[in-house]
């Protein structure tokens, strides 16, 4: 061996044992025996190398420049190479972007016929310089060359580095359907060589791409291989961030055992190989699935635990996890109806979000403070809230919870009597609910919407939504939601006129629920268990049950929406009992909540009940009644004019045909001889037909979308069979109706004028401003 060789080989073994002085003394001393310029520039490479490695980059480059000046003029083509690769990988630590890749550019077309393998690389190099200014475009092209190369040669660890980084560009640009498959063959290739860390992080990544993209059962394999590589790569606390990450999606889908068991499983893994406070966020998850379950004293004891852990920790990590836990929290004490202790958390990690400007965070506590309000009555309050919340979920892509904005609307635009938009909320949300498989989600909407459909009179639909989702609730073991379907399901019966049906349901309904703690439920059923034993004649347990669930309400101001329909319920039950007095008061007391809360339709709905009670106790009153019934019931029927479909306006019609009857009974009676007139000339001027607009269309084929998907396909009714496809198309088309013009009778009045401004100014009824004649 030559003294020249024997300086560089124990000047590459210093390198090797990361012993850079060492090195720089060997080769310096190999200089002084170069016997060519070949051999001096090899040496300089070399020493060039060794003072990279000892953080000297200037002289490092000092030293390769002097080395390709030396053989600059000859066809070392590898040496030359070489010191461009070194010039690059210098060039790349000064983020200089442009030297980088013209060194590496140099490099590759020095070696391209030399060393495919290195050249190969020197395509990843430039793609990363590109990356570092911006250049997407040519950095992508290089980066599918390179992984072309690299499959030439057979180069595995050279593929899957360009499949790395060609999934992490097109990640980044938001091509994520790109990059899935890019991915996926990087965790098989990892996996082939038995990398699994490599293919764990592969499939951690892929996971989160595939969920977004509605590929949910494949993440969610995808993201149990993950776990399981990260654990055979005992890399313990990243399976652990993998089973947080399941668990979630677990919690979101409503599959709570396994939430739970990721959940455990994560924390476990925290508790013995991480910190403690990590630990403790995996129960703070948990407690939502607790939460979720029915379980609130568990959740309570571990929410309380972890908020007073990470009150002072001092870390912005665990101010983050004390603003969620708190958020948590007002989401349990909404569920537990303490509506006031869920504000105040809801607004401490308001201000905790505001503070660092999260925008998604900020959103979740609107969200929470809308369905408080939507709750305890506020529904105006309640409805921007959840607007504001929607348009910031809308702008940072968080459309799961989007649709839970929109199913919550539902509830407010339901409570207001806006049954159309009601609906179309509902279905919003409900579409969502089906695009990402969440079917317990979906099966809570469709039981608001069932509801709904109760509330207008669509009782068939009502009740396959209402069955419907009492099965999933069933088969997701969550015995308080199925309470919950079996007392919506008793509210359809009590409409239909099954009366001692409806008592029975609500009386075992409620009885359940207190022996559950849930006792704000529990007054509502038998809230309503009290009007159904109104309409079957047994006035004492009626009396009694009403007396139940005023106690409950009234003792907190956040049930004031119960409380009305508590006073209106004694009202009529009073009136059956011929104490016309306790009535009118009852009746007043629901109508002076329901004016406070902008329910107008229950305000009409009082209205109506007073006329009836004052007539009943003293006939002479007619004109009163009339004066107090008549614009109720006009501002009722107009309701009906929110249904594009005409079977829904129907149906709305037919709810209210007994307040009609009652109304024309009054007439009779009344000493205008012209009244009785007008309003049979009113009541056949049910309104205009107008075209349909694109979002009548749309709402119209919506709804029959997802009936169709309820239901199945409609049976042609005998008519349609009949008359072909005419029926069906006034039965079902988008054909909406605008409210009526104004009569204008023969002797120059306006029918019904006074009561038709009496229901405007009252119940804010839009008065056309257009007439027509009926002569």
């Amino acid at each position: 061996m030559s003294e020249l060789h024997g300086y560089l080989v124990r000047g590459i073994e210093a390198l090797q044992a990361d012993a850079p002085i060492a090195a720089i003394a060997e080769f310096e001393t190999a200089i002084m025996s170069a016997g060519n310029e070949f051999e001096l520039a090899d040496c300089y490479y070399w020493l060039a190398t060794a003072q990279h490695d000892n953080g000297d980059l200037d002289a490092s480059t000092i030293t390769l420049e002097a080395a390709l000046e030396l053989i600059a003029d000859t066809d070392a083509a590898e040496l030359r190479g070489r010191c461009h690769e070194s010039l690059a990988d210098l060039a790349m630590e000064r983020e200089d972007a442009t030297g980088a890749h013209f060194h590496f550019g140099t490099a590759r077309a020095l070696l391209s016929d030399i060393d495919a393998e290195t050249a190969a690389h020197c395509l990843l190099g430039m793609a990363t310089a590109d990356l570092g200014v911006d250049e997407f475009t040519r950095a992508e092209a290089q980066l599918y060359s390179a992984a072309t190369e690299f499959e030439a040669i057979d180069d595995a660890g050279g593929i899957a580095a360009a499949l790395d980084m060609l999934a992490l560009l097109l990640t980044e640009l938001d091509r994520a359907a790109e990059a899935i498959p890019h991915l996926t063959r990087l965790a098989g290739i990892l996996t082939e060589h038995s990398d699994f860390a490599g293919a764990a992080d592969a499939n951690w990544r892929l996971g989160k791409l595939l969920l977004p993209a509605l590929r949910i059962e494949e993440g969610i394999r995808v993201l149990e291989s993950a776990k399981f590589d990260f654990l055979r790569a005992e890399e313990p606390l990243e399976a652990a961030e993998v089973a947080l990450k399941l668990g979630m999606v677990m919690d979101d889908l409503g599959r709570f055992a396994e939430a739970a068991a990721n959940y455990r499983e994560g924390g476990d893994l925290c508790a013995t190989h991480g910190d403690p406070d990590d630990a403790l966020w995996y129960d703070v998850n948990l407690a939502t699935v607790a939460m979720n379950t029915g379980d609130h004293l568990t959740a309570e004891a571990t929410l309380t635990k972890a908020a007073d852990r990470y009150r002072n920790s001092g870390t912005d990590v665990g101010t983050a996890r004390y603003a969620q836990t708190l958020r948590f929290l007002g989401a349990l004490r909404t569920e537990q109806s303490r509506f006031e202790l869920a504000v105040g958390h809801y607004e401490e990690a308001l201000d905790i979000g505001t503070s660092v400007e999260d925008e998604e965070f900020i959103a979740d506590c609107h969200y929470g403070l809308g369905l408080v309000a939507t709750l305890t009555g506020r529904y105006r309050l309640g409805l921007e809230k959840l607007s504001h919340a929607r348009e910031s979920f809308s702008r940072t892509g968080s459309d799961q919870k989007e649709m839970l904005c929109h199913h919550s609307e539902g509830i407010c635009w339901s409570a207001l009597g806006e049954y159309s938009d009601a609906t179309d909320s509902l279905l919003a949300a409900r579409r969502g609910a089906i695009t990402y498989s969440m079917d317990l989600q979906r099966a809570i909407t469709d039981m608001h919407l069932g509801v709904v459909f109760t509330e207008t009179g669509r009782f068939a639909e009502a009740e396959q939504l209402l069955r419907g989702a009492r099965a999933v609730m069933i088969a997701a073991e969550l015995p308080d939601r199925v309470i919950a379907a079996d007392g919506n399901i008793a509210g359809l019966y009590l409409k239909q006129g099954r009366y001692a049906d409806a008592a029975k349901i609500y009386h075992s309904s409620a009885d359940r629920l207190r022996t559950r703690e849930f006792h704000s439920q529990a007054a509502v059923c038998t809230q309503n268990e009290g009007m159904a034993l109104i309409m079957i004649g047994e006035l004492d347990a009626s009396a009694a049950a009403f007396d139940q669930a005023a106690r409950y309400f009234a003792a907190d101001p956040d049930h004031r929406a119960n409380l009305a329909l508590v006073h209106r319920g004694r009202g009529l039950l009073a009136t059956m009992r011929r104490d016309h007095d306790t009535a009118l008061a009852e009746f007043a007391a629901g109508r002076a909540l329901a004016l406070e809360l902008g329910t107008l339709i229950e305000v009409a709905k009082s209205d109506f009940f007073v006329a009836i009670t004052l007539f009943d106790r003293d006939d002479s009153a007619v004109s009163t009644a009339i004066d107090l019934a008549l614009p109720a019931v006009l501002y009722i029927n107009s309701i009906r004019l929110q249904f594009d479909s005409a079977t829904d306006r129907v149906s709305w019609s037919a709810l209210y045909t007994q307040l009609q009857a009652h109304l024309f009974t009054l007439a009779v009676r009344h000493p205008d001889p012209t009244l009785l007139g007008d309003l049979i000339e009113v009541s056949l001027n049910s309104g205009t037909h107008t075209t349909a607009t694109s979002r009548d269309l749309l709402r119209t084929t919506t709804l029959t979308a997802a009936m169709l998907d309820i239901s199945g396909p409609p049976h042609p009714s005998g008519a349609a069979r009949i008359h072909g496809g005419a029926a069906t198309l006034v039965a079902g088309a988008a054909l909406p109706m605008a409210p009526p013009p104004r009569l204008r009778m023969p002797d120059g009045r306006l029918a019904l004028a006074p009561y038709f401004a009496a229901a405007t100014h009252r119940y804010g009824l839009t008065d056309p401003a257009n007439e027509v004649r009926t002569w």
